[in-house]
């Protein structure tokens, strides 16, 4: 699984909630190619650096803010709630990835899975490690897509991760890693250890610059 590397965007929301403007890190007002295009997008929206909101879409990316602005409960959606929660001391930030080799695969008992079927994965993946930093699920979050999970998943969720303040750090600080990863203390440098025979391989990563980070 190849993601892009992350583009950021301020949300530029109006004092009555009813539309937005976006701004990238050079000031422009339009999306990338990449945030333009159908490939499957994982997209993070946070506050004070903490993730608020996260999503997946293989729509331009403003279409799908769009419909989340415009829904009225029609079918029972209500759109974006984490909208009516940018104030002028609380910016709000939309962070996007793009999975650049998406293909149709097959999962459980060889049901099909769509071209997003690795991003919901990475969705649900990310939302729990928010779950288990913050003690608590984002705190727009209405719905989250379940399926089997590897360790490449599971992998890029906490590089995604380390973008926000609630991060590994916290994960080692409080003790919520998850059950198939553990952390052991060298003396200088921490390194993260799992089940191998449980979860198959995957190299120690050394934290030390995360920590000094």
């Amino acid at each position: 699984m190849i993601l892009s590397e992350p583009e950021r965007y301020n949300l530029l929301i109006s004092e009555d909630s009813m539309s937005f403007s976006v701004q990238d890190e050079r000031g422009s007002s339009k999306f990338s190619a990449n945030a333009s295009s159908r490939m499957p997008k994982l997209y993070v929206v946070s506050s004070h650096d903490i993730p608020i909101y996260v999503g997946v879409t293989t729509q331009p990316m403003r279409k799908r803010l769009q419909q989340g602005w415009s829904a009225n409960g029609q079918r029972g959606y209500y759109g974006y709630q984490w909208r009516f929660a940018s104030t002028e001391a609380a910016e709000v930030f939309l962070d996007v990835w793009c999975h650049l080799d998406a293909k149709k695969d097959t999962g459980l008992f060889g049901l099909p899975l769509s071209e997003a079927a690795d991003m919901e994965i990475l969705e649900s993946e990310v939302v729990y490690l928010i779950r288990q930093t913050t003690g608590q699920w984002p705190i727009y979050q209405t719905e989250i897509h379940f399926h089997r999970s590897g360790l490449s998943h599971r992998r890029a969720a906490l590089e995604i991760m380390k973008k926000y303040s609630v991060s590994l750090i916290n994960l080692v600080q409080y003790g919520n890693l998850p059950p198939e990863i553990r952390v052991f203390d060298t003396g200088k440098v921490l390194h993260w250890d799992y089940d191998e025979e449980q979860w198959g391989e995957w190299p120690n990563i050394d934290l030390s610059k995360i920590l000094q980070d």
